[in-house]
C-alpha cells in the first residue's frame, strides 16, 4: 500500500521536541495534526483506516513508521498509535 504525502508530512511533525509540548500520546497526537487542513486529515484518515483494516503485523506497522521521517521511534503499541491518529484525523 503506498504512503500518501500527507501521511509522510505528518510523521515530520512528530519531531524530538514534541515531548516538550505535548504529555501524553493524545497530546502529541493533536499537537502533530495542528495545522493539518481537513482535505489533508481526510486523507491520513482514509489510509490509516485502510492500513489497519488489512490487519498488519505490528512488525509491518512498526517498519512503515520507521520509514517514515519521523524523529521519535515507537516502541511498543504502534497499532494504538495508528489508531489515536486515524481517530483524530
Amino acid at each position: 500500500m503506498e504512503i500518501p504525502p500527507q501521511f509522510r508530512a505528518l510523521s515530520r511533525h512528530f519531531d524530538q521536541d514534541i515531548v516538550l509540548v505535548a504529555k501524553n500520546d493524545d497530546e502529541m497526537v493533536a499537537y502533530a495534526l495542528r495545522n493539518f487542513q481537513p482535505d489533508d486529515r481526510q486523507i491520513v484518515k482514509r489510509y490509516l483506516t485502510d492500513l489497519l483494516a488489512q490487519n498488519p503485523s505490528d512488525e509491518t506497522l512498526t517498519s512503515t513508521w520507521d520509514g517514515l521521517d519521523s524523529d521519535i521511534f515507537i516502541t511498543r503499541g504502534i497499532r494504538h498509535f495508528f489508531t489515536l491518529i486515524r481517530d483524530a484525523a
